[in-house]
C-alpha cells in the first residue's frame, strides 16, 4: 500500500504551511496575547481568500470539493503554528452541515466560505456552563 500524499494533498498542505509560517509567528502571536485578541482576523481572511476554509465544502457550493483528510492536512499545519484562527471547529462544523443536508449546507456554506460567518460544531449541552444563584451548573 502506498499512503504517500497526492499532488493535490501535497499542495494543500503546502500552501497552508506557506501561509501559517509567515503570518502566525511567535511575535504576532504574541502581539495578538498582548491586545487581548484570542482571533488573528487577518490570518483568517488570507486562509478563506486561499479556499483552505472551504477544502471539504462540494465544489458546487464554492469549495474544492474534497474530504476529511485534505482539511486534516490543513489543521496539521495550523497545529505546528499555534495559528489562532478558527479552523479546527470550522472544519467541524462544515462536515456536520455537509452531512445535515443540500438546504442548510448551501445557505451556510456561502457565508461560511466568504468568511463572514464561521461554522461552528454545536457544544453538548453538557458542556455549557451558566451562573445560578452564584453556584455553577453544569
Amino acid at each position: 500500500m502506498d499512503f504517500s500524499l497526492n499532488e493535490i494533498q501535497q499542495d494543500i498542505a503546502n500552501l497552508a504551511g506557506q501561509i501559517l509560517r509567515r503570518a502566525s509567528t511567535p511575535e504576532r502571536l504574541k502581539a495578538l496575547e498582548a491586545g487581548g485578541q484570542r482571533l488573528d482576523r487577518q490570518l483568517w481572511a488570507e486562509l478563506v481568500e486561499a479556499g483552505l476554509a472551504a477544502v471539504a465544502v462540494p465544489e458546487a457550493r464554492g469549495g474544492a470539493g474534497l474530504g476529511f483528510f485534505e482539511s486534516c492536512l490543513v489543521l496539521e499545519q495550523v497545529g505546528r503554528t499555534v495559528a489562532a484562527v478558527p479552523l479546527p471547529g470550522h472544519c467541524v462544523g462544515l462536515m456536520a452541515l455537509r452531512h445535515a443536508g443540500r438546504t442548510r449546507l448551501s445557505t451556510s456554506c456561502s457565508r461560511a466560505r466568504a468568511g463572514s460567518r464561521r461554522a461552528r460544531a454545536p457544544m453538548p449541552a453538557t458542556a455549557c456552563v451558566r451562573r445560578t444563584g452564584g453556584s455553577r451548573a453544569r
